[in-house]
């Protein structure tokens, strides 16, 4: 039956690559494989390593296009009003349409936001098309004879089915479901020593029950209890890829009757071995290629020409490996290999399995699902690289420990030290025998969220990220005085969620609650909670506490913290730099708080910005009243030159002035004023020097004169014996009491003028009593000079 369903497939998807007319095809990942990247947009696959190939779909639903219908409106067909026969899910992102029109045949992969053209998907389809005619499927059917046919899982639940009538088909694929369970038990009992599981394969129950059974009654073990961290994250996974769908009824969940009961560990390996046979029946049946042995010959190997015959075998990761030679051409032709089931895993090899080879077949593991979870053990002088970067090596084995956050491994570093790891640390890890395994791109969270108040009455207001980095901006970017949190949701069949990051008190602290919760335990949140450990270091916390008799803040600073004590106005009081950064920010202001008599448990924190507002408007009110204070200097006339000392009350300039000898050599020492005000005359004055209040320089400015608080500055300094000093004055005095010694000088030259005149009043009174003398003659000789 299987085999005509798959020729039947085939004649669609020709119908899809060269038939005539129009057709379109959805196409939607195969349930029998590992679905790492469904439900992923294009970009977030390729972030993560993922590739799109044909060979992982099948073909759902084929059909003809209608002359109006595009991609969008097959988009809201597949989710709306798609037809009755179509039986896979709505058509979402990671699916593939293919759409012939034109006689031109183009895929696009749907999208997180529309379509992409994938134009390698149609030609991988029809690669597997020549696979499959090339070894015809119908001689393999009459060559292996009919197939055992299998019940179909019917996934409906009993009210549904009694209402379609369909009550027959549901009891019977209950009943099955219950004896695949017991089945499952049964063999795992009889094939575990109390160690080890001795088995191989599914020990018969794939081959009693078929593969579609096995895999639902597993997966549904394993969605109920996913938060047992005993299951491998990439059993688990798979498990995410089956359909289960829920059964309730009546209140009771019918599929609880289908877990398998077995020691979660030992069902863990169990799965494993199940999966890998489930891989391998598939190809089987579907492209008819025999097991590899050591005793092949003339195999076929695609993309090689003539046969192949077994030359050489090695094991790795419990897969077994045939190094291949040319059956005509022998060594003359360089070596393959090929896995058990014929797939071409190297080529070119001239040195059998070396470590160009191992490097091959490490790839085609970890392609088909191997990863350092599958390890039991590291085995002795392993290669270890850690998620930073740092690579250890193994001295001796050492029994691989998933189940603890502990550093409980051990690794040599290059310097030949020990150094301890956890097991969620290991990015990969290579083997002596040159098998190199990585650990595996988990999906676990489903996005990080921000929650603004965990103390907020109602409604709280959350918000939700893809990314942790945008994550942790908007957290931060939230004040500290409220209790704010971020958290991560998983995506787990069971969804949860966790907060990582708390703030209390005004302080971030991580909850550690991933490490109490089952199944948070693994290496994508390892890796989450190193980055926020980190991320926590490095952020400049700033933080406000009303400590009941003032304000207190505190900040990250260079080398330390810078704090800052405020009075109940909000007026700075003392403050400085906390420089031992190997506290805490906590640690150092309970510290401060301590040395204060405060406790920090007693203090509410506060909003830092609204106390620095506070802090400015207080300091803006402080400036606008009038305020001065004294500065002493060495030398008065240039304050630059020698001490110089400023911001001083009275008592303080006073004290440092009679500190100052007075025989410096750069000038007179004074103390001056500085008043501090909303004015032109807001400045430094010179008030006192020599002992003596410069008055008059004051009183050639008026406004200072009559200054309150200069006229207080002066009463203050005559309080302490100052005299004041009128320097100009005083010179007018001295000015003034010269002339007037000099006025009697100028008075006894004027008596001496007066005496004279008077003297020489009396000789001309005199000698008009004396008698005349002959008159001389007037007359003017000529030649004489006349007057």
């Amino acid at each position: 039956m299987r085999e005509k369903e798959i020729i039947n497939d085939m004649e669609k998807e020709n119908q899809l690559f060269d038939g005539n007319g129009e057709h379109y095809g959805i196409y939607q990942l195969k349930k029998s494989e590992e679905r790492t990247y469904q439900f992923m947009g294009m970009r977030e696959a390729s972030s993560f390593g993922f590739e799109i190939h044909g060979e992982d779909y099948e073909l759902i639903y084929s059909d003809r296009l209608g002359m109006e219908e595009t991609l969008n409106s097959l988009y809201e067909k597949f989710n709306i009003n798609h037809p009755q026969d179509f039986t896979g899910h709505s058509l979402s992102v990671s699916d593939v349409v293919v759409m012939r029109k034109n006689g031109e045949s183009k895929a696009y992969y749907v999208d997180s936001f529309g379509f992409t053209e994938l134009p390698e998907f149609i030609h991988e389809r029809l690669r597997l098309q020549e696979v499959f005619n090339t070894q015809d499927v119908r001689e393999t059917v009459e060559e292996k004879g009919e197939q055992k046919e299998y019940l179909p899982v019917y996934q409906q639940t009993l009210q549904y089915a009694m209402e379609h009538g369909a009550a027959d088909d549901y009891l019977d694929s209950r009943k099955l479901n219950i004896d695949c369970k017991k089945a499952i038990e049964e063999t795992i009992n009889e094939h575990f020593d109390g160690m080890r599981l001795s088995l191989e394969d599914s020990g018969g129950v794939l081959e009693q029950f078929g593969t579609e059974r096995v895999s639902y009654v597993l997966a549904n073990t394993l969605r109920h209890l996913s938060e047992d961290g005993r299951f491998s994250r990439d059993n688990r996974v798979w498990a995410d890829g089956i359909e289960v769908t829920e059964n309730i009824h009546r209140g009771m969940d019918m599929n609880l009757d289908y877990l398998v009961n077995s020691h979660p560990a030992v069902l863990d390996g169990y799965i494993h071995l199940v999966r890998g046979e489930i891989r391998m029946l598939d190809v089987e049946k579907k492209m008819g290629i025999p097991h590899v042995t050591e005793q092949t010959s003339g195999l076929m190997v695609e993309g090689h020409m003539g046969t192949w015959h077994t030359i050489g075998q090695r094991e790795y990761h419990g897969e077994r490996f045939f190094l291949m030679r040319h059956d005509e051409y022998g060594s003359e032709a360089a070596d393959i290999i090929v896995s058990e089931n014929g797939t071409l895993v190297a080529e070119d090899l001239r040195n059998g399995f070396d470590a160009e080879a191992g490097f091959a077949i490490s790839e085609y593991l970890e392609e088909n699902g191997a990863s350092v979870y599958d390890l039991k053990e590291l085995p002795a002088d392993t290669d270890i690289v850690l998620y930073d970067g740092k690579e250890l090596y193994t001295e001796k084995a050492q029994p691989i420990i998933n189940d603890s956050w502990d550093y409980s491994m051990v690794g040599i570093d290059e310097n030949g030290e020990e150094y301890r790891f956890n097991f969620n640390e290991i990015y990969s890890v290579a083997t002596e025998k040159g098998l190199r395994l990585k650990m595996p791109e988990l999906h676990y969270i489903d996005h990080y969220y921000v929650v603004e108040d965990l103390q907020k009455q109602g409604k709280l207001d959350i918000w939700e990220y893809s990314s942790l980095s945008e994550a942790l901006e908007n957290y931060f970017a939230l004040p500290t005085h409220k209790m704010k949190a971020l958290g991560i949701q998983n995506q787990s069949p069971l969804p949860g969620s966790l907060d990582f990051i708390q703030c209390k008190n005004g302080v971030d602290h991580l909850t550690e609650d991933w490490t109490k919760v089952t199944g948070w335990l693994n290496p994508q949140i390892y890796q989450t909670v190193q980055y926020l450990k980190e991320s926590l270091e490095v952020h400049e916390t700033q933080i406000a506490y009303d400590t009941g008799i003032g304000f207190f803040a505190i900040q990250h600073t260079d080398g330390g913290y810078d704090y800052t004590f405020y009075d109940k106005d909000y007026l700075e009081k003392d403050g400085g730099v906390y420089d031992d950064p190997e506290f805490t920010i906590e640690e150092a202001a309970g510290d401060l708080l301590a040395e204060e008599g405060i406790s920090i448990h007693d203090c509410k924190v506060m909003d830092y910005e609204e106390l620095m507002e506070c802090v400015e408007n207080a300091e803006k009110e402080q400036q606008a009243e009038p305020s001065l204070t004294y500065y002493v200097a060495e030398c008065m006339e240039f304050s630059v030159l020698g001490e110089y000392h400023a911001d001083l009350t009275i008592d303080e300039a006073f004290d440092i002035y009679k500190r100052i000898p007075s025989d410096r050599m750069n000038g007179g020492k004074g103390i001056g004023i500085c008043l501090q005000e909303d004015s032109l005359y807001a400045g430094e004055y010179p008030l006192m020097r020599s002992n003596q209040i410069d008055m008059e320089t004051l009183e050639g400015i008026p406004y200072m004169k009559n200054h309150p608080l200069v006229q207080q500055a002066v009463k203050e300094m005559e309080q302490r014996g100052v005299k004041l000093w009128y320097p100009i004055k005083e010179a007018q005095a001295e000015k003034e009491t010269e002339q007037r010694q000099e006025q009697p000088q100028r008075e006894s030259k004027k008596e001496s003028v007066l005496k004279a005149l008077k003297e020489r009043q009396e000789r001309l009174k005199a000698q008009q009593t004396e008698p005349k003398r002959p008159e001389r003659s007037q007359s003017k000789k000529k030649g004489d000079m006349e007057l």
